[in-house]
Formats: structure tokens, sequence, C-alpha cells
């Protein structure tokens, strides 16, 4: 394909299956938006870069897959900030692009610059703070390279943002590519555990006479959930969430427990920390909120097993008895395979589970069954009591 710089970028946009670019136009990223004008991608108009980076991040949470915001140079790149920040904390996979002056203008004190040069900021080093990868692509012919690199960086191993900085001539000079499909740069590289690890982490479970299953936000998407509940109903175990994973197995399972932490139900709070002997945390990083600020009556008496796709959570705040590195629904699903090796028929939920849960009147409230008008705030927001209406 022959065109514009930025031209490139929509069709790999398009390609993605990108289908909103939430974002504030400038005059140094006409281009780019001359661009979406012609593309199948549709321009979401906020009134603040900030909105715009909250949104592409919201979209991206909500799983409409890779979020894009953009904004102008100088003021507009620093109003993302705040928005890009939460992607990167939340491991979301976003793609942030700014405008930045023209090439031959930077270190001349342009409008608005924001190279770094002379007595200007530089947005690629204010982004690199927040983002897993940050770089100005100075020509046209080196916008498709920078951009498969950038898309490969946000959807591998750990999501999370990106940033390339486009000055108005990379946008608008000419430069041509052949498209690569997403498969050709983003290949899937699946990380799997050590067979030992498995193994070890299996027999805990199967031996464990007091078990719980913690899910995080990395075991919300794909295959996770359905094998999460596979695995706790062979187990017959107990599953409670942390607030970003709400919503990965329904709340109105006889197995689920709600979200536990600060925020979360008297049934999970209660039941994970009466003493459980193993615990297998998938997608957590055991944070102050769902610890109650690190609370030891958390860690479990024969052992912690913790997946998760980032080497540097295994372990972070609990000691772990088993880490399995790796994307959650591949090691669940291998975890799963080798627990049927060694525990055939499924067990019983625990005899005084459903006591506990209407003890700590879980989901039992008056006032989140009432249909009495005006409706309650809680009865809407409890998708399994309003959506039985």
């Amino acid at each position: 394909m022959k065109g514009t710089g930025a031209e490139i970028l929509v069709k790999y946009l398009e390609n993605e299956g990108v289908k909103f670019v939430f974002g504030l136009p400038g005059g140094h990223l006409l281009t780019f938006y001359d661009a979406l004008r012609q593309s199948t991608v549709t321009s979401i108009l906020a009134k603040h870069e900030g909105g715009a980076a909250y949104m592409a991040a919201g979209y991206a949470l909500a799983g409409g897959g890779l979020g894009v915001c953009c904004g102008t140079v100088g003021p507009g790149a620093t109003n993302l900030v705040s928005g890009v920040a939460a992607a990167y904390m939340g491991s979301l996979p976003m793609l942030v692009l700014t405008a930045q002056v023209g090439t031959p203008s930077i270190g001349k004190g342009a409008l608005q610059e924001a190279a770094g040069e002379g007595r200007t900021f530089s947005q690629v080093g204010l982004l690199s703070q927040v983002t897993k990868y940050s770089t100005m692509v100075t020509r046209p012919d080196k916008v498709p390279e920078a951009l498969r690199r950038a898309l490969r960086i946000a959807m591998s191993g750990r999501p999370g943002p990106v940033h390339l900085d486009l000055p108005a001539d990379a946008q608008r000079g000419e430069a041509e590519d052949e498209l690569f499909p997403p498969e050709g740069y983003r290949p899937t590289l699946p990380t799997r555990p050590l067979a030992a690890d498995l193994r070890r982490a299996a027999e805990l479970l199967v031996a464990a006479k007091k078990p719980a299953i913690l899910v995080g936000a990395g075991a919300r998407k794909g295959g996770a959930p359905a094998i999460v509940l596979r695995l706790a109903e062979m187990l017959g175990c107990p599953v409670a969430t942390t607030l970003p994973g709400k919503g990965a197995i329904p709340e109105d399972h006889p197995l689920a427990l709600g979200c536990v932490g600060l925020y979360g139900t008297h049934a999970a709070n209660s039941y994970l920390r009466s003493g459980l002997d193993v615990i297998l945390a998938v997608g957590s990083s055991m944070h102050e909120f769902s610890t109650h600020v690190w609370d030891p009556a958390l860690r479990p008496s024969q052992g912690l097993i913790q997946i998760d796709i980032d080497p540097d959570e295994i372990g972070k705040n609990y000691p772990v008895e088993v880490g399995l590195l790796g994307d959650a629904g591949t090691v669940l699903e291998e975890l799963l395979q080798v627990v049927l090796s060694l525990e055939p028929s499924e067990r019983r939920p625990p005899e005084d589970l459903a006591d506990l849960k209407v003890r700590t009147e879980y989901f039992s409230e008056p006032a989140m069954t009432s249909t009495h008008t005006p409706l309650r705030t809680r009865f809407i927001m409890t998708p399994s009591v309003a959506g039985s209406r």
C-alpha cells in the first residue's frame, strides 16, 4: 500500500479491528483525522484529552480490545497522562498517539513544541513513565515499523499502553508498506510452567481440606473464567474475586463468595480469613484493597499457588509454595487436566458454605431484592437479581 504515514497507520488500525479512536483534534493532528474520515474507524470527540484516555482505557477494560486515544502536541499530550497512567496500572492494551511539530522545526521553539529540545519538555519522556513503550517516529516510512512494534508490545505478555509521537511531516509524508496481518507481527508465544510445578499445585489442591480460589483481573477474559468455574466445581472449592476481577464467575453460583477486600462481601472476607490451607490466586497481584492491607490471616497454612503472566507479581506480597508463570487460561487448562488425573470425581461444596452465605446475608439483604419503587441502587447494580425479573 502507498499512502501517507497517517493513512498507513489508520489502515493498520482497521486490520487490528479497531472501531473507535477517542481524542481531540488539533492543528498538528489534522492529517491523522483526515485519514480517519476515509476509514471504517469512528472518531469519538472528547471534551478533554484526559477524558479521551479514560474512554480508551474503559473500552479496553470492557473487552473491546485495543483502546486508542490521541491528543495534539504539548497540552494535548500532558492532558492524556492521567488516563494513560490508569491504563498502565490496570494492564490495559492501549495505543496513545500524540502529534508533534514538524521535524524541521524541532529545537526552534515552535508553537507548542514538545520534543525535549531547548526549553521544551519531551512528550516521549513524559509518557515513557506510564507506558510499556514510547518513541518518536521521525519519518513516514518508519511509521509502519514503529506501529507494529508498539502493537506487539501492547498486546504481548502483561498488556499495557504504548505511545507513538508523530511529527506533522511524518504523518503527511508518503510511504509504502506491505500491510502485514496482525498474526505476522504479533505471534502467539505461550508461556507454560514446568510439569513438576503443575503437579505440585494439583496435589496441593486435591489434598486441601479448606481451599479457596481468588480470581483477579488477569483471569476475567478469554477462556479463563469457564476453566476457573470447572476447576472450582471439580474441587468443591469456594471462589472469591478481587474488585477488578468481578464478573469472572456468576455471583449467584453456589460456590461464589463475591468480592474480597476493603469493599468486599462479608462472605468472602470471612471465609478467606478463616484459616485456609491452600489458596489458588489467578491473575491477582494481592494488592492492598484485596487483602485488607496485606492481612497475615490471608496466608494459607499449606501453601499459596499463584498464577500470573508477570513474573514480578508472583510472590510479591505473600510467599508462594508454587508459582505458575503464563497466561491464565493456558495455565488453568493444564492445571485442570492434572487435577482431573488425580481427582476423577467431583467433590461436594463445603457443608458450612451455604450457612456462611446465609449468616453474612450474601445477596439476601431486603434492599437488594426489593422491587418496591423507587428501585434501590443495589437492586439495579446486581445483575443476577435484576436480570431474573
